[in-house]
């Protein structure tokens, strides 16, 4: 008998900073941490006591503890219609 009942938490915080240096170019950066935990990261899992299937929980298979993404984004100096943004 094949039932579903895992479970998972997702615990984090985001800081972002933004800084405009010119009417043209601006630069984000984005740091995240967190812990993601469950009982069965798949569906095809099968737990190795069935009767205490919580006892399976821990971090995920997909955990990134710290992420830290920079972007920069230049806007479009030209006045044409199609090129503007």
């Amino acid at each position: 008998m094949f039932f579903s009942n895992a479970g998972a938490v997702y615990q984090g915080g985001t800081l972002e900073l933004k800084k405009r240096f010119s009417h043209h170019f601006t630069v984000l950066a984005n740091y995240t941490y967190s812990k993601a935990m469950d009982d069965s990261s798949d569906l095809t899992y099968w737990a190795n006591n069935q009767v205490n299937p919580g006892g399976e929980r821990s971090l995920s298979s997909f955990d990134q503890r710290h992420k830290i993404v920079v972007a920069g984004i230049i806007a479009s100096p030209f006045k044409s219609r199609a090129l503007r943004g």
